[in-house]
């Protein structure tokens, strides 16, 4: 039975066919170019045949053919072909072409310990062990950090950023050195959300007429060059909010000059009248390529200058309006309304330099950095300060204004199995640097200590990389009699970018 309904299907397919073709034939206008009446009715031919195929294989209970009938494997192959050669002209809108994508994920287990320091030990026994063994307390936290980035080229002349990333929450917004978001830090467990903020906004304006030029506007990443990351100076979270320039020139083969100029706003409502507080930056630099010494050798060298304004007589650490949130380290006054305010102004001289070879037997390279801040304002004072309080410090150290910082690299992680270590020692006085924007990590964050940080890391696989550092420091703020407590952080991070 089924044989003679194949041969029935076939026989009216076929029918059908010879009809269409019989009917493209004598309907083709004299004159008309045939060819292309002809190739759509083989087109209808070719869907018909398709359909009577489907209709036979239903009938005889068969399921529905991958490849249709009188196509070949080959064909069918040919015809994919045709198809993707044909979409490869079919361009995506300019917004999407133009988009990149960028971010990253980070884990981290993090132990910190710092001992009580002398009075400390001087408020427990007046005030009993317990009010003071709860000022330093030992702790093990787990954090998380998200950054998620938006880049699209507008133009040839014009790009737009936009990054968001974590750093709420326990931290309420208000910390400017800081993206991470602790785990369970709200004492809601499994509840708590994490917040998501503008990290990055800006545009970035680099001109034709003028290569290497770029001029940016809006929240920024840091314009100016850190010689091995060594944020004495600037934490590598902090923002700038304003409008910055930067520029390149190459002199002659090898030797590179830089500039880089900013001016950032702080805080727009400034307290007790004082006006706006702001930032302005400018920086030169230079960096030459040494091969003719040995392979890979290079030295760069260059100062900074970076004034603030309206910034003496700022409220820190207090609810007061366009206070800042915290500033541990730099010397404090209190207005007679009891309000804490910062002591002097800022205008930090930054001389810096880097150097590096590339070591003949592992082929890695070696770096050695130095970095420096004098501020000769914070010597004019506005007014008595107060010593030896939670935000105090020691007038009478000289090297209240200096800070400095040595250190070295051996490696990079670039490609997997890239693994790399490194070194640096600081000393840091108390009104040398801002206290609100240097390393969040070293001390706790803030000024007026010294001490070691060595780190290392390796190259797990692509965009994978697991590393690992360890702080030793010497603190002398909050301490009258100069015996500053030691503070040790370890930090073990998986890190995730795309």
């Amino acid at each position: 039975m089924r044989t003679g309904i194949t041969r029935w299907a076939a026989g009216a397919a076929l029918g059908c066919v010879l009809a269409v073709a019989g009917s493209a034939a004598a309907q083709t206008p004299a004159g008309a170019a045939p060819m292309d009446s002809v190739t759509e009715q083989v087109r209808q031919l070719r869907d018909l045949v398709y359909k009577q195929q489907e209709q036979i294989n239903q009938l005889n209970g068969q399921p529905k053919s991958g490849t249709p009938v009188g196509i070949t494997e080959d064909q069918r192959q040919q015809i994919l072909l045709l198809i993707k050669e044909e979409l490869k002209g079919q361009k995506l809108p300019d917004w999407v072409s133009n988009l990149k994508i960028a971010g990253d994920f980070r884990y981290r287990t993090e132990w910190i310990k710092q001992q009580q320091s002398v009075q400390d030990q001087i408020n427990a026994r007046t005030f009993g062990v317990g009010a003071a063994a709860a000022v330093r307390p030992e702790r093990t936290r787990q954090r998380i950090r998200v950054r998620l980035g938006f880049f699209e080229k507008v133009n040839d002349e014009v790009d737009v950023g936009i990054q968001l990333a974590t750093g709420g929450g326990n931290n309420g917004g208000a910390d400017p050195v800081s993206t991470n978001q602790t785990l369970g830090s709200d004492g809601s467990p499994g509840e708590e959300k994490v917040p998501v903020w503008f990290d990055q906004a800006y545009a970035n304006y680099h001109p034709k007429a003028i290569p290497d030029l770029n001029v940016y506007m809006g929240r920024m990443p840091n314009p100016f060059l850190e010689v091995g990351d060594s944020e004495m100076i600037w934490d590598s979270d902090l923002r700038f909010d304003g409008m910055a320039v930067k520029y390149k020139k190459q002199l002659v083969e090898g030797l590179t000059v830089f500039g880089n100029l900013g001016g950032f706003w702080l805080n727009e409502n400034g307290s007790f009248g004082q006006g706006d507080t702001s930032l302005w930056g400018a920086q030169g630099y230079v960096t030459l390529a040494l091969p003719q010494l040995t392979k890979g050798a290079y030295a760069t060298a260059g100062l900074s200058y970076y004034k603030y304004s309206n910034l003496a007589g700022t409220a820190v650490g207090s609810t007061a309006a366009g206070a800042f949130p915290t500033s541990p380290g730099n010397t404090i006054a209190v207005t007679p309304a009891g309000v804490s305010v910062y002591d002097c102004n800022y205008g930090i001289v930054n001389p810096f330099f880097e150097v590096g070879v590339e070591d003949p037997w592992l082929h890695k390279r070696i770096a050695f950095f130095g970095d420096f801040a004098d501020n000769p304002l914070a010597r004019t004072r506005i007014g008595a300060p107060v010593i030896g309080t939670a935000t105090g410090s020691q007038r009478d150290n000289a090297r209240n204004d200096f800070a400095w910082l040595l250190g070295a690299s051996y490696g990079t992680l670039k490609n997997p199995g890239d693994w790399k270590v490194s070194y640096n020692y600081r000393r840091v006085g108390a009104d040398a640097v801002m206290a609100a924007f240097c390393d969040s990590d070293a001390a706790g964050g803030g000024t007026d200590f010294q001490g070691s940080k060595l780190s290392a890391g390796y190259q797990v696989a692509k965009g994978w990389v697991v590393s690992a550092s360890y702080y030793y420091d010497d603190i002398t703020r909050q301490d009258v009699f100069r015996e500053g407590p030691s503070y040790q952080r370890f930090q073990f991070d998986f890190i995730f970018s795309f």
